[in-house]
């Protein structure tokens, strides 16, 4: 049939490594977030509350430290870091270079 409206098909490389670009863009979001996290968090739980930045909410009158924000955000951190390694290490597939 002449002028067929059918694309041809993609090849089965390109469209591996596509899906493997867009995991390690995923993967590398994950990563910053993570690295972000646990910077936040540290400083959470180093830094008094009233001493804050006052983006991370200030409390003027406190002389703690918001350890449960910060210990939450320790473990998501981590969590992130672990989940971008993971997705990394799974987004090429096996035999392709």
């Amino acid at each position: 049939m002449v002028g067929s409206l059918v694309a041809p098909p993609a090849s089965a490389h390109y469209a591996v490594t596509h899906v493997g670009r867009e995991r390690t863009l995923i993967a590398g979001v994950l990563v910053l977030v993570g690295i972000a996290a646990l910077v936040v968090g540290i400083i959470y739980l180093t830094v008094e509350a009233r001493s804050l930045p006052s983006i991370l909410g200030t409390l003027h009158n406190a002389h703690g430290h918001r350890s449960a924000r910060g210990l939450g955000l320790l473990i998501v951190g981590f969590v992130l870091l672990i989940a971008g390694g993971a997705l990394e290490r799974f987004a090429r597939p096996r035999g392709f270079a």
